[in-house]
This record gives structure tokens, sequence and C-alpha cells, in this order.
């Protein structure tokens, strides 16, 4: 009830009145995304006395979109579903900040929308996003090289993707798995597994 009696808070205190799309805790702190704003809340444990909560953008989250971690970073669909973005530690500023990770990638999503995202952790970590059209983008990073870049994993033109999980296939190895409806009436919906 504490929790929920913040929470509230939360929605009653930001400055667009933005309700509450998605809860994610790293570092012994608890981030929050509105359909207005994303904060953070600082104080472990969370007390009725004190509740220290800190702005930290105001980009928005898309309703009911869940947010997911990627390494050290939370990743979430802002408002119009037409990006994603990934908040990280600022160390020179002391604060989150957040980056648009389709900054040089736009012509992937044009005149599409994002619905899901998904991280798949191999030794590599993999960060897929579903379309609503049905298709698939896959980002990569390695920070240390300085490298990062998108793919599109391609399904063949008899099925449209309906939806993704990352998970574990049937040996145990880290997976993306994907529902698929084919695109002829005699067959049925089908899931395969990806990685």
């Amino acid at each position: 009830d504490l929790l929920l009696g913040q929470l509230n808070f939360i929605e009653e205190a930001a400055k667009a009145g933005g309700k509450i799309s998605w809860l994610k805790s790293q570092f012994h702190q608890l981030f929050v995304g509105t359909t207005q704003e994303e904060y953070v809340i600082v104080d472990a444990p969370i007390t009725g006395s004190s509740l220290n909560i800190q702005l930290q953008s105001s980009y928005g989250s898309e309703f009911l979109k869940e947010a997911v971690l990627f390494g050290n970073d939370i990743v979430f669909i802002p408002t119009g579903k037409r990006t994603i973005r990934s908040m990280s530690f600022e160390e020179r500023r002391q604060r989150y900040e957040t980056d648009d990770l389709f900054q040089f990638a736009k012509h992937l999503i044009k005149g599409d929308t994002i619905e899901r995202i998904e991280v798949v952790s191999t030794e590599t970590q993999s960060l897929f996003v579903r379309t609503g059209l049905g298709k698939v983008y896959c980002f990569t990073s390695m920070p240390g090289n300085q490298v990062y870049g998108w793919s599109e994993w391609k399904l063949g033109s008899d099925h449209t993707l309906l939806d993704i999980v990352g998970t574990v296939d049937d040996s145990g190895n880290a997976s993306l798995w994907g529902r698929t409806s084919a695109t002829f009436a005699s067959d049925a919906p089908l899931g395969l597994y990806f990685t």
C-alpha cells in the first residue's frame, strides 16, 4: 500500500499529469516511466517518511509498453512509438540521460511504429524490436569498441510476425521466440526460435 500511495503521488506530481507506464529496479533505485516523464526514486528502501523523486527526462513513455534492461541502461518506447530511448547514468552531469537508439536509423521505422522490445542475453546482448508491420530489427552495441548498429531479421514473405519474447530455446540457450501468422488461410499460427 505504501508503494502504491507513493506511485499515485508521482502521477499527481508529474508536471504534465502522466500515467505510470512502467517500473524498473536497478542499482538500488526505482525507475518510473510515465506517459509524460521519466523519474528515478533514489531512496532505498522506500519509506513513508521520505521519498526522493527526481525528474530525469520529459520524453514520456508509451502507455503500458514495458521497459527492458539492456546492459546498464533502461530502454523504453517513448510516446508515439516512433523510436526507442536508452536511459543511462551520465557521470559528468551526475544524472540519468536518454539517447535515441534510432537516431541514425530513422529510415528503418519510417511509416511504422514500435510495438515491443525484448533483450536476448548471450555473450553480447542483443536488443530486438518488433514493429507494427511485423518487422524485426536487432540492435547490438559494444561501447568499449565504439561499435553499434541495427540489422533487420527477415522471416520470408509467407509469414507475418505477431509478437516476440526473449527466452531460452529447447537446449537452454538464450533465444528470441516469435509467434507468426501465416498469410495462407490453411496454415496454423507458428512459433519459431530465431537465435
